[in-house]
Formats: structure tokens, C-alpha cells, sequence
């Protein structure tokens, strides 16, 4: 199977990495530039949650967000915040999944089934996963039980009153 990449936007290096970055290599944003791109990979990035689909948006590499995040305080921290609202979005749609479901059309022998007003007949389908992983995040006791066992040979020891701080 070959590989069909669209080379005029995307071009592979020698570790099959993609660059999504439509400067040329070597080529630096200058600081207005890169406040245009921060801007951009963020809002792109709160909008989808992907971090390459992210760069693409704003035309930058993978990379270049792991050294903004590194070196630049500001963005990792509005960066850090878009994490947490993309966060907060997934967990928002497990919950509206787990306990309103999803409305689904009624098929029998593969084709629609329609009411008497003529509209397709639907029925609300919930995710008992979703409903478990909501629950397994909120509610220690619906977590999954980790049991180690260490077992260790006690120390030799040998009692003295003296230093143990018994008086006679």
C-alpha cells in the first residue's frame, strides 16, 4: 500500500515525522508572528482538542508547540487552560451520553420505521460505558481495586531497655 500524503502541504523527514509547518525549514516567526500563531493554534486547539489538527490550523510544526510550551510561560499557561476546557468538554459529553443517551432512529429489516404523523420513529439510546466511566471518575468505590502485596523479611532486633527508653 503506498503512501498518497499531499506533498504540497505536508512533507515526511527521515523519521516518517509530518510536518505540518508551511514556512520553510529554518525559517523564524517574528514576535508578532508568533503571538498571531499562539492565537490561532489555541483557538483551533479549543475548538478541536487535536493538537496536530492545531497546528495545521495555524501552519506550524508539533514541535514548535512543544518549545513554546517549554520556553514560553504565557503560552504554556493559556495552553495548560485549553487543555483543561478540552478536558472539561469530553467529560461534559460523557455525562450527556451516560445519562440522556443519544437520539437514534428505529430500523427494522434495515429501513426506517416511520409513526402515523409520517416523521421516523427515534427512542433514546444511553451509554452504560460512558455511565461507568463517569462514575469511576467521580466515586472511589466504582474504581477499579488495585491490590499490591510486598512481601518483606522483618529486620533482625534485638530489644534493649537502655536505648529504647524503658526505665527500670
Amino acid at each position: 500500500m503506498s503512501d498518497h500524503t499531499n506533498t504540497s502541504t505536508h512533507t515526511k523527514n527521515a523519521r516518517s515525522h509530518v510536518r505540518t509547518s508551511v514556512r520553510r525549514k529554518g525559517v523564524r516567526l517574528t514576535k508578532e508572528e508568533v503571538a498571531e500563531t499562539q492565537e490561532k493554534f489555541l483557538k483551533a486547539f479549543a475548538s478541536n482538542g487535536n493538537v496536530r489538527a492545531a497546528c495545521m490550523s495555524a501552519g506550524i510544526d508539533r514541535s514548535t508547540v512543544h518549545k513554546w510550551a517549554e520556553h514560553d510561560e504565557a503560552f504554556n499557561m493559556k495552553y495548560a487552560l485549553a487543555k483543561a476546557d478540552v478536558d472539561d468538554a469530553i467529560r461534559a459529553e460523557i455525562f450527556r451520553r451516560g445519562m440522556f443517551g443519544e437520539e437514534r432512529f428505529v430500523v427494522a429489516q434495515g429501513k426506517l420505521v416511520y409513526g402515523a404523523d409520517g416523521k421516523p420513529l427515534t427512542y433514546r439510546e444511553k451509554s452504560d460505558t460512558l455511565l461507568i466511566f463517569h462514575a469511576k471518575s467521580r466515586m472511589s468505590e466504582y474504581r477499579d481495586r488495585q491490590h499490591i502485596t510486598v512481601e518483606t523479611l522483618p529486620k533482625e532486633y534485638t530489644f534493649d531497655p537502655a536505648q529504647d527508653g524503658i526505665e527500670k
